[in-house]
């Protein structure tokens, strides 16, 4: 993570250490997730990754924070639809059963 002032470098400072990481470590590609601000920066790293790096640096993945959001959102959406039906379902059996046992006529002593 890199936190620092407008025009400090931190486009060019995260860029340098996804191919140091690419080229120098065989960190795969794919597996690497750069993400920023703005759609500029994000634009800037794309293109900075693939002079570096040619082929190698479109695999990363570099993008906003909004647009990796979506993407995962979209990507995993039947998943996250999956467990938000199963929450659905659980809280509808759980409200059955109380309406169940307030209508049940309380233990005699």
């Amino acid at each position: 993570m890199v936190f620092a002032g407008a025009g400090s470098g931190k486009t060019r400072v995260i860029t340098f250490r996804v191919a140091h990481l690419i080229s120098a470590h065989d960190v795969a590609p794919w597996r690497i997730l750069a993400v920023t601000f703005t759609n500029k920066a994000a634009g800037e790293m794309r293109q900075r990754l693939l002079g570096l790096l040619g082929d190698q640096g479109a695999a990363a993945q570099v993008g906003t924070f909004h647009a990796t959001c979506a993407r995962l959102l979209r990507r995993h959406a039947a998943l996250l639809d999956a467990v938000l039906h199963r929450k659905h379902e659980n809280r509808k059996e759980e409200q059955e059963e109380g309406e169940e046992q307030e209508a049940s006529p309380a233990p005699e002593d």
